[in-house]
This record gives C-alpha cells, sequence and structure tokens, in this order.
C-alpha cells in the first residue's frame, strides 16, 4: 500500500516528498479508534503491488455514510484493477448498511474523474487547496493586521502551544470543531462529525506517534510569521474566534496550507504579495444507495 500510494501522491501533487515508510506504518499501527477502516491491496501474483483500495466510517460521524478510496498505478489503468477494488468497496458499504459513499478526484489525475463517472458518482463539492509561498509575505503589513485586531474584535485571542493540546485547551478544539460543521457543503448530504475532548487527545496521540514533532508551534508574538517561515508545522487556536493548521512537508519544508476554499476560491488573492505556489482542485463525489423501496438489488 506505502508503494501505491506514494506514487498516488506523486501524482496529486508534484514535487511532494514521499512519506517515510517508518512513519507510513506508525501511523496504520496508531490509527484513532474513531475509524473502521477496511482496506484491500491487487496485486500480479508475485507480491507486486498494482493498486490498493480502502473505506472507513467515523464512530463521531454519520452512521450511514463511509469514505473512501481506490488508487491504481498508472501503467496498470484501464485493465480492470479499479473496477476490482471498488466492488470490494462498495460491497462492504452495502454490507454494512451504508446508505452513502464518498471519495476524492484531483485535476492533477483526470483519470479518477473519469472513474468515478463510470460508477455512477456525482460531484458534492469542489474544493481548491493552495499554498503560498511565506517568503514573499508582506509581514509588515500582516503585522498591521494583528495589530488592530485588538479594535476590530475586543476579546479575541491567538494562542501557541509547543505539542499536543494541553488538557485545558482539548474542550475548546473540540467546540472549534464542531462549529466547522457549519461551514457550506454544497451537494454533500452528510450528517455533521461531533468529536470531544477525548476524541481530540486521541487524534492527537496518534498524530505525535506517527509523526514526531508534527505538531511543533511556535511562542505567541507580533512576528510570529518570522518564526513560521523558520520552523515547520505550525498549529495556531483562536481562544474565541476560529482555528486554523498549517504544516510542513515530510522534508521540514514550511509549507503553509490554507484549508480548502470552496467554489474554487483562492486565498491567495487576499494575502499581501504572496503568490500560491500551487494551486490545485479536488472534487469530492458521492454515489448514494437506491430507494429502500426499490426491489432491485440495492446500490450504492
Amino acid at each position: 500500500m506505502h508503494l501505491v500510494e506514494t506514487e498516488i501522491e506523486s501524482e496529486r501533487c508534484p514535487g511532494s516528498e514521499p512519506q517515510p515508510l517508518a512513519s507510513y506504518m506508525r501511523f496504520a499501527r496508531n490509527l484513532p479508534s474513531l475509524f473502521d477502516d477496511h482496506t484491500w491491496v491487487a496485486d500480479l501474483g508475485d507480491g507486486t503491488p498494482v493498486g490498493c483500495g480502502a473505506c472507513w466510517s467515523n464512530s463521531a460521524g454519520d452512521a450511514g455514510h463511509m469514505e473512501s478510496y481506490v488508487y491504481v498505478r498508472r501503467p496498470m489503468r484501464r485493465r480492470g484493477v479499479g473496477s476490482a477494488l471498488a466492488r470490494e468497496v462498495l460491497r462492504t458499504a452495502i454490507e454494512e448498511g451504508r446508505s452513502s459513499i464518498s471519495w476524492s478526484t484531483y485535476d492533477t489525475i483526470p483519470a479518477g474523474e473519469s472513474f468515478s463517472k463510470s460508477l455512477g458518482g456525482s460531484v458534492g463539492r469542489v474544493s481548491r487547496n493552495s499554498e503560498l509561498q511565506v517568503a514573499r509575505l508582506d509581514l509588515n503589513q500582516l503585522d498591521s493586521w494583528i495589530a488592530s485586531a485588538r479594535l476590530r474584535a475586543p476579546g479575541y485571542r491567538l494562542q501557541f502551544w509547543d505539542g499536543p493540546y494541553s488538557n485545558e485547551l482539548l474542550g475548546a478544539a473540540a467546540n472549534f470543531h464542531r462549529l466547522m460543521n457549519t461551514q457550506p457543503r454544497d451537494a454533500m448530504a452528510t450528517g455533521d462529525i461531533r468529536i470531544d475532548a477525548d476524541h481530540v487527545a486521541e487524534l492527537d496521540r496518534a498524530l505525535q506517534e506517527s509523526w514526531p514533532g508534527s505538531v511543533d508551534c511556535v511562542r505567541a508574538e507580533s512576528k510570529w510569521q518570522r518564526d513560521w517561515r523558520n520552523r515547520g508545522r505550525l498549529r495556531t487556536l483562536g481562544a474565541s474566534g476560529g482555528a486554523t493548521n498549517e504544516y510542513s512537508d515530510r522534508s521540514g519544508t514550511p509549507r503553509p496550507w490554507l484549508g480548502e476554499v470552496g467554489k474554487g476560491r483562492s486565498p491567495s488573492t487576499t494575502s499581501p504579495g504572496a503568490t500560491s505556489r500551487r494551486d490545485r482542485a479536488h472534487r469530492q463525489c458521492i454515489l448514494e444507495r437506491r430507494d429502500a423501496r426499490d426491489q432491485r438489488r440495492p446500490r450504492i
């Protein structure tokens, strides 16, 4: 699976560093208990992997929904490998009584969208991920925004910390996660994900065990952007206003992640002096089961 996923990731994000096998294994062995996952690997019979697939549910989310993916190495596409893996994914979803299943396709891998259409999936939401060259940010402008924030939004503050969330912040982190349930979902008719403080702590532990030092954060100061640029994996939490995450790539190069912006809008247009390093769209697709009154075999 590591070999297949590494090749797909290089297609999805050209130039990205591959995840080390040891880190990949730690992640697989420390999957949070929230997730009930099923995985498959397709090979040539001699152990050479040609594709893999997975589906999983979230015990804190919509009980009728599963997320999934099907990956096939480029030389082996259009040979039925993806269809065989998709059948296993869909069979599992049906056997578990799920009413819908979703996956993502990416503009850098056009074959994924074609395959999605062949399965009968419809686009539920189009998002865009943007990366900025932090070195080109206008830090003086950002500093002025931070300085004026106390006037524009009294009672709000930013907190920075090293390592996992402290016990005092676990509840706030869970609350912010639940607030994200109010974001537009377009045609993604899935239920809310409602995690609690215990879930946050478990997710943090899994992250730390899989990526030691992956939530290395900086102290609060007006020039935090400079530290952000020089240190990887910064995470911030607005104590009563909002939350965001930034990360560094696997080589340690800081890469601020501005999140997924619906309708194809790019946050780079509002960041002073910054230009988008990469701007990629991905589509979340959804497949729903037929009405239960339909006497034909249920289809997802």
